[in-house]
Order: structure tokens, then C-alpha cells, then sequence
């Protein structure tokens, strides 16, 4: 269950982190990624847990402690604009305007 839960946060995360034109390859290795686990989670739990029945556990439980660490490495964007860009300073003369229909 908590595999297909992080399956879903995989897809509302991802479309918000990256931009626009990028959006679309990293979503898809992301999905890969997140499916290659959801298949070979079963197969390490069976072969590992009848060496160390701890492992499995162990294993996934690391996996998790790695990935919450690695998420203080990305930027801050609250109240930030979203740019079309994946450069990191900011140009505003390239941003979309929304005006207000009258």
C-alpha cells in the first residue's frame, strides 16, 4: 500500500518541481523508477527475508531515510514565480502575463 502511495505522490510532485519543458521526460523516469520498485520490493522481500529476516525491513527502511534526506537538497519556492526555464537566476521579460479580460 505504501508503494502505490508514493507511486501517486511520484506524479503530483514531479509536475510541480520541474518546468515545462522538461516536465514530460522526467515524469516518465520517474514512473519507471517508481514501478521498477513496486515490482522487485515482493522479490527482495522474499529472498533476503529468508537470509536476515530483518533485512527487507532494513532495506526499505534506508531506502526512505536516503530519499527524506535528499528532498533538503532541492530549493525553496514558496513565493516564488514559476519560470518556463530551467536556468537558475530569474528574467522577468520572458515570463507569461495573465491580463485580466475587460
Amino acid at each position: 500500500m505504501t508503494m502505490t502511495a508514493s507511486y501517486h505522490l511520484t506524479w503530483v510532485y514531479t509536475l510541480e518541481l520541474f518546468s515545462t519543458a522538461n516536465r514530460a521526460r522526467v515524469l516518465g523516469e520517474a514512473s519507471v523508477l517508481t514501478r521498477v520498485a513496486t515490482v522487485s520490493v515482493p522479490y527482495i522481500n522474499d529472498l533476503l527475508g529468508e537470509v536476515l529476516p530483518w533485512a527487507p525491513g532494513a532495506l526499505c527502511s534506508l531506502a526512505a531515510l536516503i530519499a527524506a534526506g535528499l528532498v533538503f537538497l532541492l530549493p525553496e519556492t514558496t513565493n516564488r514565480k514559476i519560470t518556463q526555464r530551467d536556468d537558475c537566476h530569474h528574467d522577468h521579460h520572458d515570463d507569461y502575463t495573465f491580463q485580466a479580460v475587460t
